[in-house]
């Protein structure tokens, strides 16, 4: 078992693991979205797949010009292990969702509105349980995501979306359409439409079936459409049409009490647009040159643009600016006689859609007449804003996903119009832009009971106008309506609405909520809380809302999210049990706080002097060289087994053989036909040998099973079967000594059947099995070796030998180191000693073939050993005694000696990594362009281009191709990390800062984000030092104390309380706050030392007063990662040979590591005050990730802080790329020299 047990400014790189060989959400939209239909999409190995739609229920309810369309969809996940999954709806234009249900415990559950932090939270803590919560997010564009966990191996998960939509218009008739394409064949599949609310019979316009029929109600009020398939494959689209007058089509729906919400689809009486004349003589083209923009996207903007210039005779001049992670200078075109433009499309041509989104920083052209935006809307770098264009500005969207309110906005605002070119042929959309169509001028409320009205963006409503409302108490009112063009109303149009024929389907009111919403997400930052609120109301997902769904009772009190209606008696123990729970959140809060000042305390002691810089080794060195060696066994044993077994495990399903947190068998079962009920199976090793004598348990299930457990064991065949057992539940489990014990496989024996287990044994790896110790004796012999730098032995060396705590003047022997260079000495345990040794009072028989001068370095190499022979033990204690001694070398030439810091080379094994590295500068981008044809689908194709890119002294290049990471995602807070510590580690803090701050709003819960957050600012301010801007500086360690005290002070960040509890009993972020205690009190410092004084500075007083002590040392190694169910440890082998890990936090020459993670997001650290020279080592042992959505591989960094905390810190540091589970890594050496040390205090 581990036992759970720190560094100025860290600039971290982070990756979460699916950066290596997983997608982001837009990759698997493009990759397996190819019809209209749900998609469950799940990622692994490097491939998106989709799990199979195995039955489909679909029904609607269709009242007026109003629908909701329900899908109920069941996913069959067809391989052998358990999933994550993401569903996927595309929905049509101007649709809502009112619904959303998942299947726990074989019921659909209703979702309920949570705030998006507090789901988030809640989602992940309860799948590290392998529980069923289920989250519906809000994503920009028309699409609806659910996150599904778990989809058990060869199981089935049933989810369940509702939306409501207006109807389409056309020639006085309302059609509901509903897309079919594109659907596999079904085991399953239901339809179910009631159409209410016509003055005559619908009619089946396009039957897809060829035998549906329309059935009239029982009650005479409308028909009904019903039919059930089997093994079946829809094809076509369903089109029923319902006729309609001139009348305005309302529809009421009660949304409270004395309250209602109103949608009216109306016609003005005018021409759905008005045509105008577009004759601009200059035109700008905003080209958003960024990954997102596909080449379908390209292919329609191009085609648009062409025929735009064509029908557009009085354009001069075009300016082109291409915008992505930066704008380019903007090129203007002239036209050139009869070839126009044609220099301007070549150009477009040679675009290279590559890096993120700066659409925020858009800076409109002077002088020009017209704006021609060309983009998705989406911005991946900046926080929300909005550029003012002072030209009429038409937003083209290119992608089918994108931002539609804010490209629609900036259109509107500046008197342009936004076109959709994904959804709109290239003729229509030159027909649009060049209409004007009419619009709500004014919208008269005479009585004041109407709230503000609305108009509703659709397509679909031919010459008809869609508008929304509300509307409190119950009589009757007139709405007057005045329509036109531009500011001037042409138009009237008198509503009666009338609270009385109100409905209750509701569907008037989620429109209202929709359109509402999406008015104040123009600005989502300012209506943050009215948008939550109202989607809470509603039960809409919002950008800041998520729906969810919980499996029992404990977890709607645990998180204090009541359950839905449907669970009414759920419900009523939820609010009765709600009153008697009653968190003592103010007490825990004081106590974690105490903690966090009691550990700095406890680290502050490893700075005492009983801690010096030698002391004894172990009396067994740590092998590193074996651990090595042991470790890349493991890995090829596995890859060999995968290779050579014809149904071995993939390895993104197999456990880590080195993994801790599970036992490393991975069985494959089955129940075969028998004549007796039996269990049976064999073993086998890494490597597919059998493993004999492994001891097999089968234990009964208390309850369920009569007799007493059986235990057997395997012959040399690695064959076991018990037989003559009673039908009923069981567990079965393995264990052999050296060899990792599995962990229970239940089963159930039913009929005659065999139940068969085959599976495999993992050897405890070699290092896993060293312990280290040290005798407990009184008497000591001390040896040791005096070297010159060259590594060579120096004879005659004086050594002073003193006591320490007496007199140096009277209580010091004087050695001298032998022909070899050795010296001894005899000591006592209970003593600790001072050694110096003086370089230039040799005596005058030196070797003459030892190059030696005042300018070497002597340092000496403590190979301590302990002489057991005449030795005795401690009377009357156990307790460790140990001989302790500390080494000072005189170094008087005044050399500084400074440590180096020797990287161990890595970098990325993919073939396209050699491929770029082989090219020339002037053909390495074209090349990279080569290659993402092929790897580009991976996010870590751009994270390993970027460096290498960066590393060859390109960093515009490298920048851009970094950003590619934010496009891959449409709404990701890891890839978002990951960027913004690469952008530091490059030195651009400026961009990294802003993108920090969208992580703090994204992950209020992450105390990390904040802490990276602020060593950026406090790098910041010694760069303003450096150019001696004080107050800029002032600003910046401002800044970094106020997001370092945060993140130790209230580290949940802005959740609710309740939530804040949750977060103090996680065992992911123990550890955290002593980091970062530490790095706070080295901001503090600096910015003393450079301003004279931090309290003005500091926005926590007992935070600062809390802290006692300097933060300053020697040695700080820190390593960190991005996938928080990663469990992967920091080793530090020390000059003196003893290893530094979870198993050994305290070392003997005062090395101290802080707690052990086996999730979360780290960092793990090792911290030593006062080093012994010589060399450190540092490894990383990966054990693996729990992420089923994941392959297991991770990208983490180690950071080397030497004399942190002072004037003079320096740092190194090296991200590496784990590949295999239980690969141990030497990551970089550390070399401390030997150098005069000042007194304590001094």
């Amino acid at each position: 078992m581990k036992v759970h047990g720190i560094a100025r400014f860290v600039l971290p790189f982070l990756s979460l693991a699916w950066l290596l060989s997983g997608f982001t959400l837009l990759a698997q939209i493009q990759a397996v979205d190819t019809g209209p239909g749900p998609r469950l999409v799940s990622h692994d190995e490097g491939t998106t797949t989709a799990a199979r739609l195995l039955d489909l229920d679909i029904s609607a309810r269709i009242h007026g010009f109003l629908a909701e369309t329900t899908l109920t969809c069941t996913f069959f996940n067809e391989r052998d292990l358990e999933i994550e999954g993401e569903f996927l709806v595309p929905l049509p234009e101007g649709a809502t969702v009112s619904g959303y249900a998942l299947d726990v415990n074989g019921q659909l559950v209703d979702g309920v509105m949570v705030e998006k932090h507090q789901a988030r939270i809640a989602f992940e803590r309860e799948s590290r349980r392998k529980v069923d919560p289920g989250i519906a997010e809000w994503v920009d564009g028309n699409v609806f995501r659910t996150r599904v966990y778990p989809i058990p191996e060869f199981g089935t998960r049933t989810i369940r979306l509702r939306y409501v939509h207006p109807l389409y218009l056309k020639e006085q008739r309302l059609y509901y359409r509903l897309p079919l394409e594109g659907y596999p064949r079904l085991g399953r599949f239901a339809l179910d439409l009631s159409i209410e609310g016509f003055p005559a019979k619908p009619t089946l316009t396009r039957d897809p079936f060829d035998g549906l029929h329309l059935q009239a109600l029982a009650d005479g009020k409308g028909y009904r459409i019903h039919k059930v398939f089997e093994r079946f494959q829809p094809k076509k689209e369903l089109v029923v049409g319902c006729p309609v007058g001139s009348d305005p089509l309302i529809s009421l729906a009660e949304i409270g009490p004395n309250e209602y919400a109103f949608a009216a689809a109306v016609s003005p009486g005018l021409t759905s647009a008005r045509t105008i004349d577009l004759a601009p003589k200059r035109v700008a083209i905003y080209w958003d040159g960024s990954l997102s923009v596909t080449e379908a996207g390209q292919a329609r903007a191009q085609a648009f643009l062409e025929a735009f210039m064509r029908g557009m005779p009085t354009v001069e001049q075009v300016d082109l600016v291409v915008f992505r992670d930066v704008h380019e200078p903007v090129r203007s075109f002239r036209r050139r006689g009869h070839r126009g433009f044609a220099d301007l499309f070549a150009a477009l041509k040679r675009i290279e859609q590559d890096g993120g989104t700066d659409f925020f920083g858009l800076t409109p052209v002077p002088e020009a007449d017209l704006g021609l935006l060309v983009s998705d809307g989406r911005d991946t770098l900046n926080g929300p804003g909005q550029p003012l264009f002072d030209h009429p500005l038409y937003a083209l969207k290119t992608e089918r996903l994108g931002q539609n309110e804010t490209m629609r906005y900036l259109a509107e605002e500046s008197g342009g119009a936004f076109i959709d070119l994904s959804a709109t042929k290239t003729e229509a959309a030159l027909a649009q832009m060049k209409r004007r169509p009419f619009r709500l001028v004014k919208a008269e409320l005479p009585d004041g009971r109407i709230g503000e009205v609305l108009p509703v963006p659709t397509d679909g409503l031919e010459n008809r106008a869609l508008v929304t409302g509300t509307l409190t108490g119950s009589h009757p009112t007139r709405l007057v309506l005045r329509y036109g063009f531009g500011t001037s109303a042409e138009r009237q149009i008198e509503l009666d609405l009338k609270p009385e024929t109100a409905t209750q389907d509701g569907f008037a009111g989620q429109i209202w909520a929709q359109r509402q919403m999406r008015e104040w997400m123009v600005f989502p930052d300012r209506n943050r809380e009215k948008i939550v609120a109202l989607s809470q109301r509603f039960g809409q997902v919002s950008p800041f809302t998520t729906a969810m769904v919980f499996e029992d009772l404990s977890q709607y009190l645990e998180y204090q999210v009541e359950p839905p209606a449907m669970l009414a008696d759920m419900r009523a123990q939820y609010r009765a049990s709600l009153k008697e729970t009653k968190h003592e959140f103010d007490e825990q809060v004081a106590e974690y706080r105490e903690d966090v000042f009691d550990s700095y305390e406890y680290v502050q002691e490893h700075r005492s002097d009983e801690y010096p810089l030698e002391t004894l080794k172990p009396e067994k060195r740590f092998d590193w060289r074996a651990a090595l060696e042991a470790a890349q066994a493991f890995i090829d044993a596995g890859d060999e087994e995968v290779g050579d077994t014809e149904d071995a495990e993939s390895p993104s399903s197999t456990p880590s053989p080195g993994s801790r947190k599970s036992a490393d068998t991975f069985p494959v079962v089955a129940m075969v036909p028998s004549d007796k009920p039996s269990v049976r199976g064999t073993l086998r090793d890494a490597r597919g040998q059998p493993v004999a004598g492994v001891q097999v348990t089968v234990t009964p299930v208390s309850g369920e099973s009569q007799g007493k457990p059986v235990t057997l064991t395997t012959d040399e065949q690695g064959a076991y079967e018990a037989t003559g057992l009673a039908l009923g539940r069981y567990t079965l489990s393995f264990e052999k000594e050296e060899y990792h014990n599995a962990s229970k496989q239940p089963f159930t024996l039913v009929g005659d059947r065999t139940f068969r287990c085959d599976a495999h044994m993992w050897k405890i790896p070699y290092y896993e099995q060293i312990k280290m110790t040290f005798e407990t004796k009184e008497h000591v012999e001390i040896t040791g070796t005096v070297l010159a730098k060259d590594g060579t032995t120096l004879p005659g060396a004086q050594l002073k030998i003193t006591e320490k705590g007496q007199d140096p003047g009277t209580a010091t022997r004087t050695i001298s180191s032998d022909a070899d260079g050795r010296f001894r000495f005899s000591g006592s345990s209970a003593k600790t000693y001072h050694i110096e040794v003086d370089h230039r009072s040799f005596p005058g028989a030196i070797p003459t073939s030892i190059d030696y001068s005042d300018e070497s370095t002597i340092k000496i190499i403590m190979d301590w050993t302990l002489h057991l022979e005449a030795m005795a033990a401690v009377s009357g204690s156990d307790q460790l005694m140990q001989a302790v001694v500390e080494t000072i070398v005189s170094n008087e030439s005044g050399d500084e000696g400074g440590s180096t810091v020797t990287l161990v080379p890595w970098d990325a094994k993919v073939s396209y990594v050699a491929e770029l590295a082989a090219l020339t500068p002037d053909r390495r981008y074209a090349g990279y362009l080569a290659l993402r044809q092929k790897h580009g689908r991976s996010p870590a194709f751009f994270l390993d281009c970027a460096r290498s890119f960066f590393r060859e002294g390109e960093p515009v290049l490298g920048r851009r191709i970094l950003s590619n990471l934010l496009e891959l995602g449409l709404e990701d807070a890891q890839s978002m990390r990951v960027t913004a510590g690469v952008l530091v580690e490059q030195g651009l803090l400026e961009d990294a800062e802003g993108l920090y701050l969208r992580l703090i709003e994204l992950r209020p819960e992450w105390p990390q984000v904040k802490r990276e957050y602020a060593l950026v600012h406090a790098s910041m301010a010694d760069q303003a030092l450096e150019r001696g801007e004080r107050a800029m500086a002032q600003r910046h360690f401002r800044l970094a104390l106020q997001a370092m005290g945060e993140a130790i002070w209230t580290p949940w960040g802005d959740v609710p309380d309740h939530m804040a509890l949750l977060y103090l009993e996680d065992e992911r972020f123990e550890g955290f706050s002593t980091l970062a205690a530490l790095e706070y009190q080295g901001i503090r410092q600096a910015a003393s030392r450079a301003l004279g004084s931090a309290t003005s500075l500091e926005p926590f007083a007992k935070l600062a007063t809390g802290l006692q002590g300097r933060a300053e040392g020697d040695l700080m190694v820190l390593l960190h990662w991005d996938d928080p169910t990663a469990d992967m440890d920091l080793w530090v082998v020390e000059a003196s040979g003893e290893l530094a890990n979870w198993e050994n936090e305290e070392t003997r020459i005062g090395g101290l590591m802080t707690a052990d993670l086996t999730e979360g997001l780290g960092p793990e650290g090792y911290v030593l005050f006062r080093a012994m020279p010589g060399t450190y080592k540092v490894f990383v042992q990966y054990y693996g990730s729990n992420n089923t959505a994941l392959t297991g591989h991770a990208t983490c960094t180690v950071t080397v802080v030497r004399d942190f905390g002072r004037a003079t810190e320096r740092r190194e540091t090296q991200t590496i790329r784990l590949e295999h589970a239980d690969e141990l890594r030497e990551v970089l050496d550390v070399e401390i020299p030997a150098v005069e040390r000042s007194p304590k205090g001094s």
